[in-house]
């Protein structure tokens, strides 16, 4: 029988990498029938579940991984992270308690749970977890990000943007650290600031992060835009450019900021002639948006 086992069980890993989910699923409930405590197997055909859809079942194999109490770090680690990504946040905190219960000295399982329980809302939980795996890993710098999130969230503002600092610092190209910043700068009216890093954001990740609400992406530099229902687009910035003042201080400083994204961004880019200036106009529409909420 246990030759059997691993049999369907190394059967259903090779099918797993090779993306035959439907024949994974039946080895593997061949080899959990053969032997009804592997949990690897359980935990297994939990990836697998959620692969297919079917988080109820996945939910199910992973509780039964608990109940069979392995003592296997990475699992209980590898658990907390796929519950975080559905969703099941508490779940997910007790699979990272379990496996900081094995190890430790672990500082990514540490900001893992920080970040599952900012989801819950623990902020002041969380700011722990993330201080304990800087503590350990003081170069790791999503650890400062998450905090600063953290920080954010409960109005620490000054504080929170000196962990910002620190991401950049140690990862100049954290597009997110740049957004969170600009945010902050945006509350504290330093406008100049807050679009200057709006623009770091830009450049960290080569898409304008407004992009996908409004019909459009970025797909490189090179490749340039590819729009949907331009017309609806256009629309809306017809409608709010007429809304705007077009006489003072602020629209003029709105329009130099604008043409200096454009001639950054723009030029260069190899677009189809008959997108650029839709293209031009989708940019303007979100850049004015963006600029209207900070003014």
């Amino acid at each position: 029988m246990q030759n059997e086992y691993i049999k369907y069980r190394d059967e259903a890993n090779l099918c797993l990498r090779k993306g035959q989910y439907d024949r994974a699923l039946d080895l593997l409930n061949l080899a959990i029938h053969k032997e009804p405590k592997a949990f690897e197997c359980y935990f297994n055909r939990a990836v697998l579940r959620i692969n297919l859809k079917d988080i109820n079942g996945a939910i199910m194999d992973l509780k039964k991984v608990f109940d069979l109490e392995p003592q296997d770090f990475s699992l209980y680690h590898n658990m907390g992270v796929i519950l975080k990504n559905i969703n099941h946040c508490q779940e997910s905190i007790n699979a990272y308690n379990k496996a900081l219960e094995l190890n430790p000295h672990s500082p990514i399982t540490y900001n893992n749970r920080g970040i599952s329980k900012i989801k819950l809302n623990d902020y002041e939980s969380a700011i722990q977890d993330f201080s304990i795996c800087i503590k350990m890993l003081p170069t790791y710098c999503e650890a400062y990000l998450n905090r600063a999130i953290a920080k954010y969230r409960m109005e620490l503002i000054e504080s929170a943007i000196q962990d910002l600092d620190e991401a950049i610092r140690l990862n100049p190209n954290l597009s997110l650290a740049y957004e969170y910043r600009s945010q902050i700068k945006s509350k504290l009216k330093n406008y100049e600031g807050a679009f200057h890093d709006a623009n770091k954001a830009i450049e960290a990740q080569h898409i304008h992060k407004y992009a996908n609400n409004y019909g459009f992406e970025k797909k490189s530099p090179v490749e340039g835009i590819q729009i949907s229902k331009i017309e609806n687009i256009l629309s809306k910035l017809n409608t709010i450019n007429n809304k705007l003042p077009l006489d003072n201080t602020e629209k003029k400083i709105k329009s130099n900021i604008i043409n200096n994204f454009l001639n950054k961004y723009i030029c260069g880019l190899q677009l189809k002639t008959w997108l650029i200036i839709a293209s031009i106009q989708v940019l303007i529409l979100s850049l004015t948006i963006f600029l209207t909420n900070l003014f």
